[in-house]
């Protein structure tokens, strides 16, 4: 996995995979070469990657750092460990559908009535970004897990200090409060269809990175 993160990281124009097949090593980057369809998507997957840092660029030099160290651990942590073709198709449809929306929604609005960033506690994490048109995307996913809580866009009031949200059923209703670097979420209802059951995401996060964040499922 190397070669392929050096690749990605210097941004080396490719012609097939976005790195070089002779020196592939791990089963992963094997499967790429050796795959049509996955040296394709690696492909485009790279250009994605690029576009995307060329619009943290215009933001400010922690985006772009946050950016590349987010590439880093999505290339060790996601794609390096899949098995099989299958798992790469996912891991990579995925990926280039979060770095198409960053190149695409990656702002820096004034006046931001959510603070676009990660928040965390010990249990998830909450990732947010002030999108151009007012709107707020928003994801809370468990701690450690590839399991997504909540994935929604909300409307937020100007010079309101958080958020709603609330299911189709109305059944499950979560609110976002922000203060400072604090993030404050209050959990109402029956939720168990989409958290477990017993289980709560409210509490108290602190903001860990304010850099603009990469979401799962864009």
């Amino acid at each position: 996995m190397r070669s392929l993160l050096l690749t990605i990281l210097i941004a080396v124009p490719a012609a097939a995979a976005s790195f070089d097949c002779a020196k592939a090593r791990t089963v992963a980057e094997r499967l790429i070469c050796s795959t049509p369809e996955l040296s394709k998507a690696d492909e485009a997957m790279a250009i994605a990657y690029r576009r995307a840092i060329a619009t943290a660029a215009k933001l400010a030099i922690p985006e772009r750092t946050s950016l590349k160290d987010n590439q880093v651990s999505w290339l060790k942590d996601r794609l390096g460990k899949c098995p099989d073709v299958s798992c790469l198709k996912s891991a990579y449809r995925y990926r280039i559908e979060t770095l198409r929306f960053y190149a695409r929604a990656a702002i820096r609005p004034p006046n931001r009535t959510a603070p676009t960033g990660t928040y965390d506690n010990a249990h998830f994490q909450v990732r947010i970004m002030r999108l151009g048109n007012g709107n707020v995307k928003c994801e809370v996913q468990a701690s450690g897990s590839e399991h997504l809580m909540i994935n929604t866009v909300q409307s937020v009031p100007e010079g309101g200090d958080g958020m709603v949200w609330n299911d189709f059923d109305g059944g499950c209703k979560v609110t976002f409060r922000f203060a400072g670097r604090e993030m404050t979420l209050t959990q109402e209802y029956d939720c168990t269809s989409y958290f477990g059951a017993g289980v709560s995401v409210g509490g108290s996060y602190i903001l860990s990175n304010s850099s603009i964040p990469l979401f799962e499922y864009p």
